[in-house]
């Protein structure tokens, strides 16, 4: 008679966070305590290995001692998502591994020290001097700052700050209050993506959600920023780019203060010298602010000057924002004649009968979509608009 071994099949879905963190915040909103330490990605595994690989590579060379160990000077190597897979005479495990440099679930991994600076930026190796911070950062969770401030310092200069890739995984950073910026400056070999910015409130020295100077690609990224008026320091995304610049399925929901809907300047992007660097497709700007030229909405300059390309965008001006509320899990309904467009959270669910419904005289938003919090809900109607913040209880 001859035995057969069935062997058993594991499979597991993680991130794994190259820096573990602590920290705490005082009540000046200033971070304090700060640690950060490298570590090895350990995985236990049981039998007698026959064969291990990452991406299809061999990497049975990390497997000793009944486990899989990727030493710490050799985890950067891997940043992103990888598959993992190791046989041994008991099992297949199959590992789906998001490898990140810090795998961001407090708001004090992105507040500023008594320098100025974040645990993000240090566990990128900033660099004192060229001030700029690399590696791979996801949000492992949406982030509420309770009207915290994120202002971290950012250099007047240009190609500074991250130079690697942020991934928000569609989770919102909110509620804060934009002293100096959140990322420190974006170079240009950076992306950022997947990432909401919600209940932003622009204070009296930020410099940008991006940074005094930025350049890179932003892809899938929504804003909903208030109290806009300092258009004597940046924009909402910050002041000038200067080489990279590519933004791709983008939704910005501003509201610019009253003393301020004079100021001739742009909303999105305060600078100028883009050299037809500057790529837009596929982007709103719903705004309060009127401008004659929709490029002068988003920044100073002209569309067709120094307007790489541009490609449906669309700019929606004097707009008129609101306040309401609603009840979780129940339907939220507004009478509007004429709907064309309707945006909740940054995401178009004009079509989605899942999301909305759409009559001749009103739009209903249903409540399935309505979870307790604060939602914003833009409904166009024609060259109009209203935003309308929705607080959910």
């Amino acid at each position: 008679v001859t035995a057969e071994y069935v062997v058993e099949e594991k499979t597991e879905t993680f991130d794994f966070s190259h820096y573990e963190t602590t920290g705490t915040i005082n009540a000046s909103g200033v971070v304090e305590n700060a640690t950060y330490t490298d570590q090895d990605f350990v995985y236990a595994i049981d039998g007698e290995l026959t064969a291990a690989t990452i991406g299809g590579v061999d990497a049975s060379a990390y497997v000793a001692d009944g486990k899989f160990t990727i030493p710490t000077d050799s985890v950067a190597q891997y940043y992103g998502e990888q598959t993992i897979v190791i046989s041994t005479s008991k099992y297949k495990y199959t590992l789906n591994v998001t490898f990140a440099t810090l795998v961001i679930t407090d708001a004090y991994q992105l507040m500023a020290d008594a320098s100025g600076n974040s645990l993000m930026q240090y566990t990128g190796g900033y660099n004192t001097t060229a001030k700029t911070y690399d590696g791979y950062f996801v949000l492992g969770n949406a982030i509420d700052f309770a009207g915290n401030a994120v202002s971290i310092s950012t250099p007047q200069s240009a190609n500074k700050g991250l130079t690697g890739t942020f991934d928000g995984r569609n989770y919102a950073l909110s509620d804060f209050t934009l002293g100096g910026s959140v990322f420190g400056g974006v170079s240009n070999t950076a992306t950022i993506k997947n990432v909401q910015f919600k209940e932003v409130t622009q204070g009296r020295w930020a410099s940008g959600l991006f940074g005094y100077y930025f350049a890179g690609t932003y892809t899938n990224i929504y804003v909903s920023m208030k109290e806009v008026r300092y258009f004597d320091v940046a924009g909402v995304m910050g002041n000038s780019n200067w080489t990279v610049f590519n933004m791709t399925d983008c939704v910005f929901e501003v509201e610019v203060s009253e003393d301020a809907l004079t100021t001739e300047k742009g909303v999105i992007l305060l600078g100028s010298s883009y050299a037809k660097v500057a790529a837009f497709k596929n982007v709103t700007v719903i705004t309060n602010h009127s401008y004659s030229n929709p490029f002068t909405v988003i920044s100073n300059e002209t569309i067709g000057t120094t307007c790489k390309s541009w490609e449906n965008v669309t700019v929606v001006t004097g707009a008129t924002f609101s306040e309401a509320t609603a009840t979780a899990g129940t339907d939220y309904t507004v009478s509007v004649a004429g709907a064309t467009k309707v945006l909740l959270n940054g995401v178009d669910v004009t079509a989605d009968a899942t999301a909305c419904t759409v009559t001749a005289d009103s739009v209903t938003v249903l409540g399935a979509k309505l979870t307790a919090g604060t939602h914003q809900v833009v409904i166009v109607v024609g060259t109009t608009a209203t935003v309308y913040t929705v607080t959910v209880a």
